[in-house]
């Protein structure tokens, strides 16, 4: 478990149990969500307050120690602990990403968590950034992209 602070001394708290095996994947799955964690709080002034899970097989201690906010990563966290968690805590404060590494669902969840305006994570005007979104929406993009208004709705 690893934590980091901001300069509001809040937290943001990573709990990672055991994950698939990684000499069979190409690609290091955990360290996706935990790069996007990083980009949002070191670059764009997110907030922490919130907690991080990843993986499977966690102890009852593990369990007793997730509070307030959670976003669950990937389908292993959310089938161990979705329904204890939205029982302890109320749905409103738990957040899904169903998919391992669907970026898009974890950074909505993530710009809400950390309010983080999704239009400052491109470095361009966010008048021309929203006109870009909406202009790939009329023209029936099939690329996935972040909900403009993903700060301010809960969407996952």
């Amino acid at each position: 478990m690893g934590t980091k602070k901001n300069a509001n001394n809040a937290r943001a708290v990573v709990i990672i149990k055991k994950l698939h095996s990684l000499k069979d994947q190409k690609t290091y799955t955990e360290y996706r969500p935990l790069a996007v964690l990083q980009t949002m709080y070191k670059d764009c002034g997110g907030r922490g307050g919130w907690t991080l899970v990843m993986g499977k097989g966690f102890t009852r201690e593990d369990r007793e120690r997730i509070g307030g906010k959670v976003l669950l990563a990937g389908h292993c966290a959310i089938e161990e602990l979705y329904d204890e968690l939205k029982s302890k805590l109320g749905k409103k404060n738990v957040y899904c990403s169903g998919k391992c590494n669907d970026l898009r669902a974890m950074a909505e969840s993530m710009c809400h968590l950390m309010k983080v305006n999704p239009m400052k994570l491109a470095p361009v005007n966010p008048v021309k950034g929203l006109y870009c979104v909406l202009k790939a929406k009329l023209n029936k993009s099939h690329g996935m992209m972040v909900n403009p208004l993903a700060h301010v709705i809960k969407l996952h």
